[in-house]
């Protein structure tokens, strides 16, 4: 991406996440909580096109993502495999070398 925007406007309505700006604390609020909140394709696309407008926000300072309801998942969710299969059975089912 970019930095120079040219005239285009900061994004103002995010599709994915909710985003607000107080006292210098921008804050993203995932909400999915019967997911445990988290990512999809989609937010992931909005939240990198939100991390590259942030330098032109100077009223921002600090970045919080949080989840809906106190309730985050360190993960993401598909509703397709987008990882390929490993080929080979998991290590714990190779013979000890020796």
């Amino acid at each position: 991406m970019s930095p120079f925007r040219g005239s285009a406007p900061l994004t103002s309505q995010w599709e994915h996440f909710q985003f607000h700006v107080a006292d210098g604390v921008a804050t993203v609020r995932l909400d999915r909580p019967d997911k445990l909140n988290a990512l999809t394709f989609e937010a992931y696309a909005d939240l990198r096109d939100l991390l590259a407008e942030l330098p032109q926000r100077p009223e921002v300072r600090v970045l919080v993502v949080r989840g809906a309801a106190g309730r985050s998942a360190p993960a993401a969710t598909s509703t397709r495999s987008s990882a390929p299969r490993c080929p080979w059975p998991p290590m714990s089912c190779w013979p000890s070398p020796g």
